[in-house]
């Protein structure tokens, strides 16, 4: 019974390493009104986001969760959080995405966008602005 426990937590280590390696790089991007970042989520193995924006005022950050690519009899197949950014006024704003458990995300850096609106509202960002 041991030995299975030790093969299943490796096997969930190894899960969350290829996750963390694969969180930044699918990112879509639409220049407009809006753009959305799409991060590679697994609560089974603690792969999860959480996000600050510098200001509250700036642009609206939606969620929704795409597991679509998972067979269904699958356990602990994890998705991709897709987070919409809106814009709502012009100004310049920080938007940064943390793992929410450190614990099996670590070493993991942040991804930061850098936004800024205009004054029709459309948007422009710089990403993967590393801060530890």
């Amino acid at each position: 019974m041991k030995k299975s426990k030790k093969i299943f937590l490796s096997l969930i280590a190894v899960f969350a390493i290829i996750g963390m390696t694969g969180c930044k790089t699918k990112v879509s991007e639409k220049h407009g009104e809006s753009f959305e970042v799409s991060l590679y989520t697994n609560s089974s193995a603690r792969i999860n986001w959480n996000y600050k924006l510098s200001k509250d005022d700036i642009v609206e950050v939606s969620y929704n969760y795409d597991n679509s690519g998972c067979d269904p009899q699958a356990s602990g197949c994890g998705g991709q959080g897709i987070y919409t950014i809106t814009a709502l006024k012009p100004g310049k704003v920080k938007l940064t995405f943390e793992c929410a458990n450190t614990g099996m995300c670590e070493p993991m850096e942040n991804l930061v966008y850098e936004i800024t609106v205009y004054d029709d509202l459309s948007i422009s960002e710089t990403h993967n602005v590393v801060e530890n």
